[in-house]
């Protein structure tokens, strides 16, 4: 499934004007062949952007639902609720944005790993996770 569909395959849909699922193949085929596997399968970003997304919908809720029930009590839940919902949407739009920061960059990588502008990181990461065997 990740071969045919992936997040790092639209940053080439974007760029090449490929079909997704082409897009998809060859973006993977290119993180495979530079050995990024191991860092894709460490990538906190989505969990830090899901995680982030769920700070901002609870920060949401408890504005909303305080004031809803010192206003209209019988209101409170449904208010809650909704708050939820529209603070965890508005969050998790804002840090799509970081997400497929890195998401570009890892792509970026693979295409030219030898590029100057290029931070060593992703080089670093990968001679690390040579040594320890991963």
């Amino acid at each position: 499934m990740v071969r045919y569909g992936n997040r790092w395959g639209l940053v080439q849909v974007g760029v090449y004007n490929m079909g997704f699922v082409q897009a998809s193949m060859h973006t993977w085929e290119m993180l495979r062949r530079v050995e990024l596997e191991p860092i894709i399968d460490r990538d906190l970003t989505g969990s830090f952007c899901f995680f982030c997304g769920m700070a901002g919908g609870a920060i949401c809720t408890l504005v909303a639902g305080t004031w809803t029930f010192v206003v209209h009590r019988s209101y409170a839940t449904e208010v809650s609720i909704y708050a939820f919902l529209i603070g965890y949407f508005m969050c998790r739009i804002g840090m799509a944005w970081q997400q497929s920061c890195v998401a570009a960059y890892y792509v970026a990588y693979s295409e030219s790993p030898e590029n100057p502008r290029l931070d060593p990181t992703i080089l670093f990461r990968i001679q690390e996770f040579q040594r320890r065997g991963v």
